[in-house]
């Protein structure tokens, strides 16, 4: 693409004498090849503007700057009023994405977003529908992962993502978006035709700073990113949610104060599947899920809701519903007939934690044995909040590591004990060695017993210190169940 081609939303032409072409845009000067347009603006840890040599020797044709430049460059450069969000414009122009032949829906919230997104994309593709995903578990086309990596990751990464599904013939895309995204515009210059917002509860304060803030950035998806209302999806339970909701838009959830569009009238919950009842407007409909818990309950009427608001038939919809199937991580059963249930989750947060702990308290076990951790330099307010949690719903707690990454391990198990509620008559231990924690809790586990191995979910690693190892909660509990268990 040449330069003198890319115009910005606001009309400006950064490049207008530029002669050169361009393959790609990054703000990191170790990406930087021939062809490259490099951003540069000073972030929480670093400042570009002085990788800006650096990436002029390896070949860069223009640069994108926030501050001004001494001495001037000898190469096209455009200093910005606001650079993240020009940077994501750029990206998606180079890539040449275009969201009218692509069609976006957006999924936000604290909790629920992969579940949510997952679910959709299940439907879509039950309906004959090439679908792409972008969120926690990577970006897929057709359920199959081509790249790894964050929820919602920098501009030039959705760009190439984006583009490698519609060379694909991928018809709609279903993404995570993230509040970290928003606040940072990474999808500035894409429109999404439906928006999702499945809750709110306290987390990335330590970002935020407050709950107001987090609350305004995720609403961004809706009044910056999706300007049909009607297409607006919102879980009316979530008070704060709630107080972004417009006439037009649908709703879901019990309605305890006024009646949602889509009203749970009543769920009842067995080991591997859940009787739900709601009403569309005036109609009443039944469904099993093979998904359990409440707020799965809450996820699909989600996927329901924004798919009837694109057109899709609910009776179709409903069809396809037993035919669902869990997300990796999320609420993931891992034990067979004959074992305890052993339930590996990615709860990480306390209403995430609380949610998982009260639906498996609600099915029918002798104990719940709970083996949890928090991460390392993230919110610390929320450890004693989920210690709390964890005494009040287990028998059994086990704290240990979650990816501690560089704060001392102890230092994190001894701030979540400090919440254990010693009137709750549950027994409490910190084994820091997560695979240790993972034994000790199969170990104390009979066949009529619950365990819940919370925080980790889906991810294959963790992260001690600066290092990354091999971990897999789910291969960790197999191994000590075939060990127990086994006949």
């Amino acid at each position: 693409m040449n330069l003198s081609a890319i115009q910005l939303s606001s009309g400006v032409i950064p490049w207008p004498q530029a002669t050169q072409s361009t393959t790609s845009i990054t703000s990191d000067s170790r990406k930087v090849s021939a062809g490259t347009v490099f951003a540069a603006w000073k972030g929480e840890h670093s400042d570009g503007h002085e990788f800006i040599a650096d990436a002029v020797a390896k070949g860069a044709v223009a640069i994108l700057h926030e501050a001004p430049l001494e001495p001037e460059l000898d190469l096209p450069s455009y200093r910005s009023t606001n650079v993240r969000r020009d940077y994501a414009d750029i990206a998606y122009q180079i890539a040449r994405v275009e969201t009218g032949t692509l069609e976006l829906i957006g999924v936000t919230g604290t909790n629920g977003k992969t579940t949510t997104t997952q679910l959709i994309a299940q439907f879509l593709r039950g309906l004959g529908k090439r679908v792409g995903t972008i969120g926690t578990l990577g970006a897929e086309i057709d359920g199959q992962v081509f790249r790894e990596g964050m929820t919602t990751p920098p501009a030039e990464i959705v760009a190439s993502d984006l583009k490698m599904m519609t060379e694909a013939g991928v018809e709609i895309c279903v993404m995570e978006v993230s509040s970290h995204a928003l606040s940072q515009d990474r999808l500035f210059g894409l429109q999404f035709s439906a928006a999702v917002w499945t809750n709110l509860t306290p987390e990335h304060l330590d970002f935020h700073g407050t709950m107001e803030a987090y609350a305004d950035a995720k609403a961004r998806l809706l009044n910056d990113y999706c300007p049909d209302r009607s297409k607006w999806v919102l879980n009316q339970d979530d008070n704060t949610v709630a107080r972004y909701i417009e006439p037009e838009a649908l709703t879901f959830g019990e309605g305890t104060d006024s009646e949602p569009t889509l009203k749970i009238v009543s769920s009842t919950f067995d080991k591997n599947r859940t009787h739900i009842k709601f009403r569309l407007e005036q109609d009443l409909y039944e469904v099993q899920s093979p998904l359990i818990g409440a707020f799965n309950v809450s996820n699909l009427l989600a996927a329901l809701g924004v798919l009837t608001r694109l057109g899709y038939q609910l009776d179709r919809l409903l069809s396809l519903v037993p035919k669902l199937v869990g997300v990796p991580g999320r609420m993931e059963t891992v034990s067979e007939e004959n074992e305890p249930l052993v339930v590996v989750d990615y709860a990480h947060t306390p209403d995430a934690l609380s949610k998982a702990l009260t639906t498996l308290k609600s099915l029918p076990h002798r104990n719940l044995i709970c083996v949890f951790g928090c991460g390392g330099d993230r919110d610390q307010e929320k450890r004693p909040v989920m210690g709390r949690l964890a005494s009040e719903h287990s028998q059994l707690v086990f704290i240990t590591n979650d990816n501690p990454r560089t704060e001392a391990p102890m230092s994190i198990a001894k701030m979540v004990e400090e919440g254990v509620d010693s009137s709750a008559h549950s027994y409490c231990q910190i084994i820091l060695d997560r695979e240790s924690a993972i034994e000790a809790g199969i170990a104390e586990a009979s066949t009529d017993d619950i365990v819940l191995i919370a925080g980790k979910g889906h991810e294959t690693y963790q992260i001690l210190g600066n290092d990354v190892i091999n971990f897999d909660d789910r291969k960790i509990a197999r191994k000590y169940l075939n060990k127990k268990f086994a006949n």
